[in-house]
């Protein structure tokens, strides 16, 4: 599948909080409808995203966030829900 969407195309706006940037890189990503990614959005049942999807959004949080994610950590989270509270955690470790 190719992706002709880019989400760190400039001149985007982004959503203010963790959890609105993470849905946006998802809907841009793998063209999903934003009313579809919602915390409780099981990843695989519900958006259709695979194993290999889960290395693209590891690789987009690295990028938007700045920190190295857990790749095998990530692919297991089951919901849109674990992957804002892993990155939100993440991220208050980061500033701590």
């Amino acid at each position: 599948m190719t992706r002709p969407v880019d989400p760190f195309k400039e001149g985007q706006a982004w959503p203010a909080d963790v959890p609105g940037q993470i849905n946006h890189i998802l809907v841009r990503l793998f063209e999903l409808e934003a009313a579809a990614v919602t915390a409780e959005a099981r990843m695989k049942e519900d958006l259709d995203l695979d194993s290999l999807d889960a290395v693209e959004v590891v690789v987009a949080i690295e990028r938007r966030f700045g920190f190295i994610a857990d790749e095998e950590r990530v692919a297991k989270m089951r919901t849109v829900g674990e992957i804002h509270a892993y990155v939100e955690a993440m991220l208050a470790r980061a500033s701590s």
